[in-house]
This record gives structure tokens, sequence and C-alpha cells, in this order.
């Protein structure tokens, strides 16, 4: 059996909680949580929570039951280690071993999820980049254009000195006609859009 002498009241290895679940060894690690893994009760086990003055060990007048009828529910999946800040993942179904033939195993208790972990404020957004604007259509002419300009294609078009300009960014650049900035506007070596 793949979890040794873990069963499904499980055990602790230091705060990480292990128990037997469907012929799988489980770990869930309470200190993700700043909780302790300690002996929670006789149906649920070993599991995290957050009072350290609980034992570590069953008291010596209990002892383990034997496994629940399988009309019970089933224990949860393993909770993922939180991403702070990040919301938590929806639940995932848990594995299904294929079919052997061989009858299924006593379903297990649902040992309770530990509480969400505080997240941690969100960094300040820095400065973005606006986007760039739409470059204009129609005569090219300068009230059009403007000195942000357009590209057709591989070639900047914009207004200067009141007429104007073009210049073929692939033929005099090696480089296509894109946004470059507030500044400078639609020309060679510019992003694409």
């Amino acid at each position: 059996m793949a979890c040794g002498d873990v069963d499904y009241l499980g055990a602790c290895d230091g705060d990480v909680a292990l128990y037997c679940h469907r012929g799988r060894l489980e770990r869930v690690d309470c200190g993700t949580w700043g909780q302790f893994c300690r002996f929670v009760g006789e149906t649920t086990g070993f599991y995290c929570t957050p009072d350290a003055s609980l034992p570590q060990a069953p008291p010596a007048d209990e002892s383990p039951e034997a496994p629940p009828a399988p009309d019970e529910p089933e224990a949860p999946p393993a909770p993922p280690v939180p991403d702070a800040g990040a919301p938590p993942p929806p639940d995932a179904p848990p594995d299904v071993p294929p079919d052997d033939g061989a009858p299924d195993p006593p379903d297990e208790p649902v040992a309770p999820a530990p509480p969400e972990p505080e997240s941690a404020p969100a960094p300040p957004a820095g400065p973005t980049e606006p986007d760039p604007p739409d470059p204009p259509v129609g005569p090219d002419d300068c009230a059009t254009l403007g000195y942000l300009g357009r590209c057709d294609g591989d070639v900047a078009v914009w207004c200067e000195g009141g007429r104007v300009v073009r210049r073929d960014c692939r033929a005099v650049d090696g480089q296509g006609c894109g946004w470059v900035d507030e500044s400078i506007g639609w020309y060679c070596g510019g992003t694409p859009r």
C-alpha cells in the first residue's frame, strides 16, 4: 500500500498533515496557513488547526475506530499551496483510479479545509503607457494627419512645417512603421498595430 503506516486518520510530520486517501498518501503543509498539524479528533484524525495546544498524538484512552461506512462523504484532495494575492482555484475533481474489477475501498471522512490565508495587499500599479491613438484616415493634409501622423504599410506619413512628409521605413531603415510614443507618434521602428 502506498500509504505505508498512515491510515485515513493520518499522522503529523512536523506541521505537515499526512493522510491516506484512496490508497494514496496525501500531504498538507499546515505551516502554509500559519497553522499546526495536531490530532483534531476521532473523526477527523490529524489535520491543520490554529490551536497549537492540541496534542500531536491521540489521547491514550482513545484508539482510532474502524474506517467509516462506505456511504460517508470522502475526504477532499489536498488543497494547493496558495499564491499570495491570487484567488483560490476552483475545486478540482478527485483522481479516479482505473476500474480493475476490485471493490472500491470505503470512503474516508471529510477533513476540514484550513482557512484561506490573508492575502498581501497588491503592490501599487506603476505608470502605464497609454494606448496609441488610432492613425488618422482621410486626405493627406496636415489638418487630418497632425504631427503624430500614421503608417501606410511600411511608409510613415506625418505633417511637418505645414506639408505632408513620407518616409519608406523598410527601404530607408530596414524597419517597419509603427507607434513609437506620444512625442514621436507613428514612425519607423515603432510597434506595429
